[in-house]
């Protein structure tokens, strides 16, 4: 076991046997069904049930959940990963807060209801889409996500890391909190990756929360990074759901702005490692 502040090489779980041989346009089509292969973990159901409210349903029910979330987290990526390949990269970023609509489950009587724990659970689930540009030669999409979730590219990239480390049960982050806005974290993430010709994907998913004294509760949050290769060079998409702490007035203003800002400083950390222009 590696002590905290120990920034060791990331062990990934690497799935073999995705590499097509009907040519580059099947990566695409193969991060789709890489998504099809990745069980939930059922302590991610188990985090979500610890929702004011949902710790009285049914784990059939929060799974339904769940499993709603990781298709659209694979179904935008599939569609973003296509859209650069034929359209080329026009970066964006992306942040809303409680614009998702999940939809009903049914309770252990199969009656299809929503409740209002799903309906407040929903208000603050934080979206995050980004594209990103870089016009680099001579970068593999796995060399470029190497870099991008190397733990030492991430402590300096984002400032609110205080420090990673590797558990059995996940790769593990604490992060500070923002005076106001958002207290700490400590959480351990499952992390898979999918490496082809043309892309390279990490996926990550909460499965744990270390519950320090002043740290908030992460109830959900899943992520996929995919870097692919365009004309220009070497593209980024991103998409993240989180569930954390309900935002106030306050906090739903300004989350967008500081998620947005927090995404530009990351990006632009990455173009001057690459050495490229957006």
């Amino acid at each position: 076991m590696l002590a905290r502040g120990v920034f060791p090489f990331l062990v990934l779980f690497l799935l073999p046997g995705w590499w097509p041989a009907a040519g580059q346009e099947a990566d695409v089509v193969v991060l789709g069904e890489w998504g099809d292969t990745l069980t939930i973990d059922p302590r991610v159901n188990t985090e979500i049930a610890g929702f004011p409210g949902l710790e009285s349903v049914s784990m059939d029910s929060l799974a339904a959940v769940s499993r709603e979330i990781r298709s659209l987290v694979f179904s935008t990526a599939v569609g973003g990963v296509e859209t650069l390949r034929q359209n080329g990269c026009v970066p964006s970023t992306q942040v809303s807060i409680g614009d998702l609509q999940l939809f009903a489950f049914s309770d252990d009587a199969g009656h299809e209801e929503r409740g209002e724990a799903l309906d407040e659970f929903e208000r603050s689930l934080i979206r995050i889409e980004v594209v990103a540009c870089f016009q680099v030669e001579g970068k593999t999409p796995g060399a470029v996500l190497d870099l991008y979730t190397s733990p030492e590219f991430r402590m300096v990239a984002e400032s609110r890391i205080d420090s990673m480390w590797i558990e059995p049960w996940g790769n593990c982050v604490e992060t500070r909190g923002v005076m106001a806005l958002v207290d700490p974290t400590s959480v351990c993430n499952q992390v898979r990756e999918l490496r082809s010709e043309i892309l390279a994907s990490q996926h990550s998913q909460v499965v744990s929360n270390e519950l320090l004294e002043g740290h908030q509760r992460v109830f959900f949050k899943e992520s996929l990074k995919t870097f692919v290769a365009v004309p220009e060079g070497i593209a980024l998409h991103y998409i993240n759901f989180t569930r954390a702490a309900d935002l106030g007035r306050i906090e739903r203003w300004a989350a967008p702005g500081r998620i947005k800002d927090s995404q530009e400083r990351n990006i632009d950390e990455l173009r001057s490692r690459l050495g490229g222009s957006s």
